[in-house]
């Protein structure tokens, strides 16, 4: 039953769009044909062999239930294969009678348009009095504006390329199909065809076109930049060395500087929740220590009855204080392992990045060259310093002088290895690897 649920799903469409109808008789080999009529007026313009009431047709729906029926009893790839080709020939039949409506309804469109525009042009001109051309010229504008918006929302100008696409894609899934027809019917079931014969179905429709437009423009576009770099590095066309390498040392210094910033902003955040932590366990010590006050009084066998329910009061508020403080520690506590866990993250990058640099000749050379420049917000004895510590990248070096250093380093590089642009794009290369997530 389930392959003849799936042909009737292909056989509902026939070459003219509409439902197909029962045949007259049943074409099995034991009966003989009544004469055939045609089905409808349009059908009886069709050929004898595809009309929907011909015995033999693709489109005759007993046919597509006695074959699926025998199907059904016995798989064989002969009759799997009938029912696919048959299915295909209908498919075949509706694209090419919608592709003739859909053209012959754009060229009706168009045409009546036309007269429309020519009849109100026409018309200003023999038409007396501005009132009567002013109305009339409204018209021939809505008219022309009508039809550019319908045309472009509705593709009527570039259906032949639509077309042209659809039939590509419908060529490429029929090739499929076709590679597929000679496996077994355990490795090729019709159930499985029928999601191919599916595929085949809506590679003829609007829709699939426009996508596919789509998918191959924004292909095409990236093989066109791809060919332009190929051709470029052929021709040993490249870019200005000098302009190439500022352009990589700002895009560097960059990213360093978002590592700067998230660690500092970091390391405020870890002070700043430790402060309310510490100030959160003093508040709690506070509270501990005036509920033991209270319950010392309301224990108390001496203690005025006022006192105790004043001391009872005063407990009262302790043990809210001292819940609000817990609270509000626990949240400091939260935020401070948040910020640490970043400011270790950072650390890392900095580790990684002052490794990599240190272990390249070419980069190890220029970290000599930082307390030299005059434009460092550090002094050339205070950069020294910070050099020194980063060569030693140890748990010594501090993120002030990773931070120092580094942004030297990426700030001045251009400068510092004039059309070097390898080592530029070395530099840059280390900042990708240490900034790089892990999955």
């Amino acid at each position: 039953m389930c392959v003849t649920f799936c042909l009737s799903a292909v056989a509902q469409k026939g070459s003219s769009g509409q439902p197909s109808r029962t045949p007259n008789v049943s074409p099995t080999p034991t009966q003989t044909p009544e004469p055939i009529k045609p089905s409808s007026r349009s059908q009886g313009k069709l050929p004898f062999a595809i009309r929907d009431n011909s015995p033999l047709s693709s489109v005759n729906v007993a046919n597509y239930q006695q074959l699926a029926s025998e199907y059904e009893r016995e798989r064989t790839i002969a009759r799997r294969n009938r029912l696919i080709f048959m299915a295909v020939s209908q498919i075949d039949l509706h694209f090419r009678s919608n592709e003739r409506k859909v053209r012959h309804r754009n060229r009706l469109f168009q045409t009546v348009l036309d007269i429309l525009e020519v009849g109100a042009a026409t018309a200003i001109s023999i038409t007396n009095g501005e009132r009567a051309k002013s109305i009339i010229a409204d018209g021939l504008g809505f008219i022309q504006g009508s039809r550019e918006s319908i045309n472009e929302n509705y593709r009527m100008l570039d259906r032949q390329i639509l077309v042209n696409k659809m039939v590509e894609k419908r060529a490429r899934v029929l090739a499929t199909i076709y590679d597929r027809v000679g496996k077994s019917d355990v490795e090729y079931p019709f159930e499985r065809a029928f999601i191919d014969l599916l595929d085949y179905f809506e590679a003829g429709r609007l829709d699939s076109a426009l996508t596919e437009l789509a998918k191959d423009s924004g292909s095409s576009a990236v093989k066109a930049e791809t060919d332009l770099d190929k051709a470029k590095k052929a021709a040993d066309i490249t870019l200005a060395s000098s302009a190439k390498t500022r352009e990589l040392a700002k895009e560097n210094e960059e990213i360093v500087q978002a590592i700067v910033e998230s660690e500092d902003a970091a390391r405020i955040k870890f002070e700043e929740a430790g402060k309310k932590a510490t100030e959160a366990e003093d508040k709690i010590k506070t509270a501990k220590e005036k509920i033991e006050a209270a319950k010392t009084v309301i224990e108390s066998d001496t203690s005025p009855l006022d006192e105790k329910e004043k001391a009872q009061q005063a407990k009262k508020q302790a043990e809210d204080d001292e819940k609000a403080a817990i609270a509000v520690k626990a949240v400091a506590v939260a935020e401070k392992t948040a910020a640490e866990k970043i400011q270790t993250a950072e650390m890392t990058k900095y580790k990684k990045i002052s490794k990599a640099i240190l272990e390249d000749p070419r980069l190890y050379m220029i970290l000599d060259k930082l307390p030299s420049r005059e434009d460092s917000e550090a002094s050339a004895g205070e950069m020294e310093a910070h050099i020194k510590k980063v060569k030693n990248n140890n748990d010594k070096t501090t993120a002030e002088d990773y931070a120092v250093v580094l942004l030297a380093f990426y700030e001045n590089i251009s400068e510092l290895v004039g059309t070097d642009a390898d080592s530029v794009a070395k530099a840059m290369q280390i900042l990708k690897e240490a900034t790089k997530e892990e999955k």
